[in-house]
């Protein structure tokens, strides 16, 4: 024989049951599923859950009799004293004086209500110059039915470290406690450091719901690009370096030909001929100077 039970939460799932000190309703039924009847069946209900309490007066629950293929429905009284209490995973516990031949066919666990978190990553925009300060956002929301609490928002492996460097604020957040429909939030800033792009990624949750659940945000993409007047100076800068090089050239070019021919000017005055021009007779200077002097001579002979 088999004894198989159902619970059901009297609400919908899209009520939210809040610790606020009032009873809700624990469906139970109880099928005799066997070919025979089962007498003195008695149910010990399931009492010391965390984050419930047990309301109803009496701590046994008794059924005389039940007949194959017949249904009894019963109902406990509950109270949520906190966000821990979500599920009721035994709601009873049966005992009979046939209990030997008795299997329980259990049925699914009875959840208080229905988890969900979105988070939202927000940048203040997606494409910066290096040096730029960009501001992120990140907002939580619990758009479930159950209370929440005791868990942390991090966001620490968002960015490359190669390409940003944080600013301002923190990227981890504990939250105590977020109701349904609550929001909560977290903001810092970055300065990117690199030209690239660079996989944002998510800010992340992880909670313990019947089993570990993690919740992520959205993955971005952002582009850093080099400052536009780096971009100008790579540009032009060589071309004003070219330009100040003729123009160097031609200034110092123009101050050598003035010196040089004030040297051919004294040059004249002072042997009658320009140095330069004798040295293509393989004259030296001391050749010139006799020369000259033997011209003087002769000139006062006369």
């Amino acid at each position: 024989m088999e004894i198989s039970y159902e619970t059901n939460f009297l609400d919908t799932d899209d009520v939210p049951l809040t610790t606020d000190n009032e009873c809700f309703t624990v469906n139970i039924s109880i099928k005799n599923i066997g070919e025979q009847k089962i007498y003195d069946l008695h149910m010990l209900p399931a009492k010391e859950i965390n984050g419930l309490r047990y309301e109803n007066e009496s701590n046994r629950i008794w059924i005389e009799e039940l007949d194959s293929e017949e249904e009894q429905k019963v109902q406990l009284q509950y109270n949520k004293t906190s966000y821990r209490g979500y599920l009721i995973s035994a709601p009873v516990f049966t005992t009979a004086m046939e209990n030997s031949f008795i299997r329980e066919k259990p049925g699914n666990p009875l959840l208080l209500g229905r988890f969900n978190l979105t988070i939202v990553k927000t940048f203040e925009k997606l494409e910066s110059d290096i040096g730029e300060v960009i501001t992120i956002d990140i907002n939580i929301t619990n758009t479930g039915t159950l209370e929440l609490g005791n868990f942390t928002l991090d966001d620490t492996l968002s960015y490359d470290s190669a390409g940003f460097n944080i600013k301002r604020g923190v990227m981890i957040k504990e939250i105590s406690y977020l109701g349904p429909g609550e929001k909560d939030s977290l903001q810092y800033t970055l300065r990117a450091r690199a030209k690239g792009i660079f996989k944002m990624n998510p800010a992340k949750v992880e909670y313990y719901y019947k089993y570990r659940q993690i919740v992520n945000s959205n993955i971005e993409n952002f582009v850093v690009h080099e400052p536009s007047w780096l971009m100008t100076g790579r540009i032009y800068l060589p071309i004003i370096l070219g330009v100040f090089t003729m123009l160097t050239t031609y200034h110092y070019k123009t101050k050598y030909n003035k010196a040089d021919l004030e040297l051919q000017r004294k040059e004249k005055l002072l042997f009658g001929a320009d140095l330069r021009d004798t040295s293509w007779h393989k004259r030296t200077l001391k050749e010139m100077l006799e020369m000259e002097f033997k011209s003087k001579n002769g000139g006062d002979q006369k």
